[in-house]
């Protein structure tokens, strides 16, 4: 994916989960697919996407340090979960 589609999509990424969120829960199957077909793609997308601490997210890490940061979707874990579970159900 282009660097720019990607960066232009993790600025909404919270407007495109919750919306897959919100569609899951509609009583409309065909909601709930889109909803599901959605999230999946948002986690396709960004499985292995860090999250980026401070200011500058388009530079590189400082000397060289490498360190753990955490997941960018971890944040939204319980609405993953939700959407998961909500399409199980049905």
């Amino acid at each position: 994916m282009p660097k720019e589609a990607e960066k232009f999509l993790k600025q909404h990424l919270y407007e495109l989960i919750t919306l897959s969120f919100k569609l899951t829960q509609r009583d409309q199957v065909k909601f709930k697919k889109i909803g599901v077909e959605m999230m999946s793609q948002v986690i396709h997308i960004f499985k292995d996407t860090e999250e980026r601490l401070g200011d500058d997210e388009d530079s590189d890490d400082d000397k060289g340090q490498q360190e753990a940061r955490p997941l960018l979707l971890e944040q939204y874990e319980a609405q993953i979960h939700s959407v998961i579970r909500s399409s199980l159900q049905d």
